[in-house]
């Protein structure tokens, strides 16, 4: 079973990222750009994508086309379900109200997919692996600041959205921490109890290198979600380049500690 949360089980939903205190802000925060994303942001312009973007992304062995989402193999009891399987176990969109045998030792998978929103990646790791090709890098010295100025241009943007799709009131969830990186099934009783941990951070570990750390908006209200309208939305705040300072795209794992070239003022 595969599909999409409802708008209800979004509602109370509190994962553990830097925003709950449940992970420690991380201590060094890094961008890894090309030459054209290193000119916009010294314009005070960031690029932020969404989630679908990610997924659809052709980068060869960087694509992710299971960006977001979360399998977990339930733990049911063996017997007749005259009315299908529980809500809580199956994503909204995959519910199937017809009478289900689960037999003893049988194995049964859920998988939800998280709704588009829009996304910041970053990494954590200042290494050749996770830059990746990139021609420039650059230090956010104050993350937290970083992603709180995207956030609130990424969350005026959504209400513009929701206005012009009719959808009053709305909220944004919001999510920022490090990306979790697994293959591992999980087992649980329902959906929510693993997702409620990890939404908006999910990858698979064939890109643990990149020790990403996520910004992630997705708005929502009454039974939909919001629809982004375009595939990137470009933030332009001047008081973003004052907060990274640009340091030597890492071209040796021993290189640890890179020297300042620029410092914010």
């Amino acid at each position: 079973m595969v599909g999409l949360p409802s708008v209800a089980d979004f509602v109370d939903r509190k994962p553990h990222d830097f925003l709950s205190g449940a992970v420690p802000w991380p201590e060094r925060v890094y961008r890894y750009l090309d030459e054209v994303g290193f000119a916009a942001l010294q314009r005070g312009s960031v690029r932020v994508s969404t989630l679908r973007r990610f997924r659809e992304i052709e980068l060869g062995a960087r694509t992710d086309a299971r960006e977001g989402e979360q399998t977990v193999e339930l733990e049911l009891d063996p017997g007749f379900y005259p009315v299908g399987l529980p809500s809580h176990t199956t994503p909204a969109t995959a519910q199937v109200l017809a009478p289900t045998q689960i037999d003893k030792g049988a194995r049964v998978f859920s998988r939800e997919v998280l709704p588009d929103g829009y996304a910041y990646c970053a990494s954590t790791a200042y290494d050749p692996a996770a830059a990746s090709g990139a021609t420039r890098c650059v230090e956010i010295l104050d993350y937290r600041r970083f992603a709180a100025i995207l956030g609130r241009h990424v969350t005026q943007h959504l209400a513009v959205l929701a206005g012009a799709q009719r959808i009053e009131p709305h909220h944004v969830f919001r999510v920022v921490g490090p990306v979790n990186y697994s293959d591992s099934v999980g087992k649980a009783r329902s959906l929510r109890d693993r997702n409620d941990r990890q939404s908006g951070l999910l990858k698979a570990r064939r890109f643990d290198f990149e020790s990403e750390v996520r910004a992630c908006w997705i708005a929502y209200g009454g039974s939909r979600f919001v629809a982004p309208d375009a595939p990137h939305l470009d933030v332009v705040d001047a008081r973003l380049w004052d907060l990274v300072r640009e340091i030597p795209v890492p071209t040796s794992p021993t290189m640890t500690c890179p020297p300042t070239l620029r410092h914010a003022q």
